[in-house]
């Protein structure tokens, strides 16, 4: 039995090191050989038709046995056993074995960020490589209920990051070997993203990435970026690119807490969707919506949710908090800022 068995294993490892279209290729080669072997035996019965043969097939070199098809005669019989069972016996084994490496392969790859994304469409990218940041990134998204389900795609070019949510399907992981690549651009299919978010290691990265990236995205696309040091938006704007840009406010909001004692809270409540209020922004379609004073009661009425400021441009530069009671909101770009416990769409006040 040992010796049956050591063969045995020598014959799998053989066959393991095989790729995919030669161990096909001896598949297809047993299962015509067994055919006309069966024919030339006189066991009719076993070949009468296609799907009887390949059960008979299939069932025997997987030592399944069902009994119900099986080869008569003595010396026949011990003949079709050595050739389904003795040879069939590794074959199958060999294809459960590729089977379950080709399988193992997928996983790696969607684990270590090696996937193509070219099927991605209307995604978000996130430019990252603080595993930590982005994890809270990602938390945030997610934690946004109402928002549009769009597939999130997390990019870094750390060698050693492996993919933070390989169990949510909403989540996508790519390692690149640099944000730079038009290669890998194109992997991520960075010209379909609906959303790109820059969060590089530096001002500088950030600044490098957002004016690379913004000549490879769509029109619609709308990118974000964050700079500690506001002369880098300026750079930015000088460049007439469509981006928004946050900026660290650490010491307006050192002077306000401690001016007015828990204003910190306030702020930090207002960005976070996983906890109360949220700052959300609604973009009203093209016509005549009446006045500020009249909106915000309507809004308030329908959903309970508090508006706080209106904008005419996509990025907020002219955003006005508060604005006169008697604002008139027309045109095809109104953008309404409000604070709620979830998002609202137009739908809902309509």
């Amino acid at each position: 039995m040992s010796i049956f068995i050591h063969t045995f294993r020598r014959l799998i490892h053989h066959f393991m090191r095989l790729s995919w279209k030669s161990l096909v290729f001896i598949a297809l080669g047993h299962y015509a050989i067994g055919y006309l072997l069966c024919l030339g035996l006189g066991q009719g019965h076993l070949v009468d038709s296609w799907h009887t043969y390949f059960h008979f097939w299939i069932v025997t070199i997987s030592t399944v046995g069902y009994g119900d098809l099986y080869a008569e005669g003595g010396a026949v019989r011990v003949i079709i056993d050595l050739w389904f069972i003795g040879l069939g016996l590794g074959l199958f084994g060999s294809l459960l074995g590729k089977t379950a490496e080709f399988i193992f392969h997928l996983i790696s790859r969607h684990v270590q960020g090696m996937k193509n994304f070219h099927s991605l469409d209307d995604h978000i990218i996130l430019f990252c490589n603080d595993q930590e940041q982005a994890i809270k990134s990602i938390d945030l998204l997610l934690a946004d209920k109402k928002r549009q389900n769009r597939s999130i795609l997390f990019c870094t070019t750390d060698k050693e990051m492996t993919h933070p949510f390989y169990d949510n399907s909403s989540v996508e992981f790519a390692k690149v070997s640099s944000f730079a690549s038009d290669e890998e651009m194109a992997r991520i299919n960075l010209a379909k993203a609906c959303r790109v978010i820059i969060n590089a290691s530096s001002d500088d990265e950030n600044l490098a990435l957002t004016v690379h990236v913004s000549g490879l995205v769509n029109e619609q696309c709308h990118i974000v970026t964050h700079f500690d040091d506001a002369s880098y938006i300026q750079s930015l704007d000088r460049l007439k690119l469509n981006v928004e840009c946050s900026t660290s406010k650490r010491v307006e909001q050192l002077v306000r807490a401690s001016q007015d004692h828990g204003a910190t809270a306030v702020i930090n409540q207002l960005l976070d969707t996983r906890d109360g209020i949220t700052l959300y922004v609604l973009k009203m379609p093209f016509g005549q919506h009446g006045q500020f004073a009249q909106m915000k009661q309507h809004i308030y009425s329908k959903t309970g949710a508090n508006v706080i400021g209106v904008a005419f441009d996509e990025l907020g530069k002219s955003l006005e908090l508060m604005p006169n009671a008697d604002l008139a909101l027309s045109g095809d770009n109104i953008y309404l800022h409000y604070m709620h416990s979830e998002r609202i769409s137009f739908e809902q006040i309509a």
